[in-house]
């Protein structure tokens, strides 16, 4: 049976909802923009933007990470909005090399403590 979830599915009310919550809560975040239904800038604290994209792809793959560079090639951060959702391993290999961090949720939520190495 072929995958007929997209990159860019828009993930749940719920899900938005849930990621929208923890984000106001989170104490690394000072101000979170929505920029369509998949697509947030958070600004941390320390002044720092972070380009979110929020995915609610089964088996995100290399084929739909090149796909949503080339529509939002400002994302630096790729979450799934669903712990029941995966990343391939090739496609974390690409997005690592492209330096796009690929998480899940809580994954996500412990990156943001983490200072940017430069």
């Amino acid at each position: 049976m072929p995958n007929t979830y997209s990159w860019d599915d828009e993930p749940s009310p719920e899900s938005l909802e849930f990621f929208e919550d923890r984000m106001r809560e989170h104490t690394k975040v000072g101000a979170t923009s929505s920029h369509g239904a998949n697509r947030y800038d958070l600004t941390l604290l320390d002044g720092r933007v972070v380009k979110v994209f929020l995915t609610d792809t089964y088996e995100f793959t290399v084929a739909d990470y090149e796909e949503l560079r080339a529509q939002h090639p400002e994302v630096d951060h790729i979450v799934s909005a669903s712990s029941w959702n995966h990343f391939t391993t090739a496609v974390e290999g690409v997005a690592r090399g492209d330096e796009v961090g690929t998480y899940f949720i809580g994954e996500f939520m412990g990156a943001l403590h983490k200072k940017k190495r430069r």
